[in-house]
């Protein structure tokens, strides 16, 4: 799966159960600085208790889950990424 041929978005919610909001990128690492980014943000603010987030790939009209060609998500890419880092 090619990200050029990929229509992504991040979502996030801040205190859970709240509404998600929706942030488009074009591409993986752009989902990752923004998922980075949105957590920084909420570790500074005092009011914001919890948080979810993720990355969604439209697929037939319908959002779901991304999951890369080897099964995945964005969380596991992002975590790879840190352990490939250290």
């Amino acid at each position: 799966m090619q990200d050029k041929e990929l229509q992504l978005r991040v979502w996030w919610i801040r205190n859970v159960p709240n509404q998600p909001h929706y942030y488009p990128v074009t591409n993986i690492q752009e989902a990752i600085k923004e998922l980075k980014h949105l957590a920084d943000f909420d570790l500074k603010n005092p009011n914001i208790e919890t948080n979810a987030g993720g990355l969604e790939v439209l697929q037939d009209d319908e959002w779901t889950e991304f999951e890369d060609d080897e099964g995945r998500d964005i969380d596991t890419i992002i975590r790879e990424e840190v352990n490939n880092e250290t």
